[in-house]
């Protein structure tokens, strides 16, 4: 399905968050609370959402974009992928630079109207016209 978005984080109420706001635009959305539970269900055409850490466990979101990289290697470089974190940029930076494909990074808190954003340019679509004027 094309406009799906996959959201994994360990907050359930986030996940419920953000599967409301993106199904006000026109996108499914499937929310889980672990990578463990997410990795089968993603298609190679998914938009991802996640947490770069989990408390429960040491597997998180970069672990996920490298698993995916091996699940889909014909496309490797284009997965769709967008961090959320609430860690520094400095924590990141570095390992964002090895990962190939289409990232984007969140740092939480955030605005929807920016994960809105990253999502359409990833699809290569535009904002609707209430959120390109900031009336959202």
């Amino acid at each position: 399905m094309k406009n799906r978005v996959v959201v994994i984080d360990d907050d359930g109420t986030i996940g419920d968050l953000l599967q409301d706001f993106l199904g006000d635009f026109g996108y499914s959305c499937a929310v889980f609370q672990t990578t463990g539970e997410a990795l089968d269900e993603i298609n190679n055409d998914d938009i991802v959402v996640s947490d770069v850490h989990f408390e429960a466990n040491n597997f998180g979101g970069i672990d996920m974009y490298l698993e995916l990289q091996k699940k889909f290697p014909d496309r490797k470089n284009e997965i769709k992928f967008i961090f959320m974190t609430a860690y520094s940029i400095e924590s990141i930076e570095e390992k964002m630079k090895i990962l190939p494909g289409k990232l984007k990074i969140l740092f939480k808190p955030f605005n929807l109207r920016d994960l809105l954003k990253f999502v359409r340019e990833i699809r290569s679509e535009g904002l609707p016209e209430n959120l390109q004027s900031g009336l959202f």
